[in-house]
């Protein structure tokens, strides 16, 4: 899950609706929740939904709204 600290509201992203080897989906959550954020993260996201997410078309709207809310109210923070 990825936190939206401008609202305190928790986006969740559902592991179950990603059709991925498990291998891949836990390296694109580790990073996606503990590596990037700002711009690096809307580029992550862009390119796993473009090149590795298999999802059918409503959930992948679903995912694409829930990130988008995400992205719109994201504060961005410092990568150490």
């Amino acid at each position: 899950m990825l936190r939206d600290t401008k609202n305190s509201r928790v986006v969740h992203i559902q592991k179950s609706t990603i059709l991925l080897s498990d291998r891949l989906r836990f390296s694109a959550y580790h990073h996606l929740c503990q590596r990037v954020c700002g711009q690096h993260i809307e580029m992550l996201l862009t390119h796993l939904l473009s090149c590795h997410y298999s999802i059918p078309n409503g959930q992948q709207l679903l995912l694409g709204n829930q990130v988008t809310t995400f992205l719109n109210n994201y504060t961005p923070c410092d990568i150490s």
